[in-house]
């Protein structure tokens, strides 16, 4: 017999944030600093996530609990949240293993990593078996809503 609990029963501290975000200083982002700090005004805590590269956003956002993060970018994505490497970069060249080396050694260091927009129709989509194959990696995304790709970030492909 099955038993099923709802996480949503027990009481505690629920704290809303992003961890996928782009600025105007990564490939696809749209919004400055300040554009950002105001749509998300009512989040508890963000991370600035560029294509390849860690943007400091601090100033922009005192009032916040801010992770730093990047969003790494080869034939498949994934964030990296409080990374070890933040000033050289590792190459964003894609296999399971090189992958699943950036993850390890992040979850080393206290940070945790995310494989981005799964399902994605038109490519950087994740296979079941590139999935299992980086079992560092600690978390997926659900649903990317990046206001780009509406109708190909679908959270979950039957």
């Amino acid at each position: 017999m099955m038993r099923l609990l709802s996480p949503y029963v027990n009481r505690g501290m629920w704290l809303r944030g992003s961890l996928h975000i782009h600025s105007k200083f990564s490939k696809c982002g749209l919004h400055s600093l300040p554009e950002i700090a105001l749509a998300y005004r009512d989040y508890d805590f963000l991370a600035i996530t560029d294509h390849d590269s860690v943007t400091s956003a601090g100033e922009a956002f005192p009032d916040k609990v801010l992770f730093q993060g990047y969003e790494v970018s080869g034939s498949r994505h994934m964030l990296l949240i409080e990374p070890p490497f933040r000033e050289e970069l590792p190459d964003n060249c894609f296999s399971c293993a090189h992958y699943n080396d950036m993850a390890e050694r992040t979850a080393a260091c206290g940070g945790f990593s995310v494989i981005n927009h799964p399902t994605r129709i038109s490519g950087q989509a994740w296979s079941f078996e590139e999935i299992l194959q980086t079992p560092s990696v600690q978390g997926m995304e659900i649903y990317s809503g990046d206001g780009i790709h509406i109708e190909e970030d679908i959270g979950i492909r039957l």
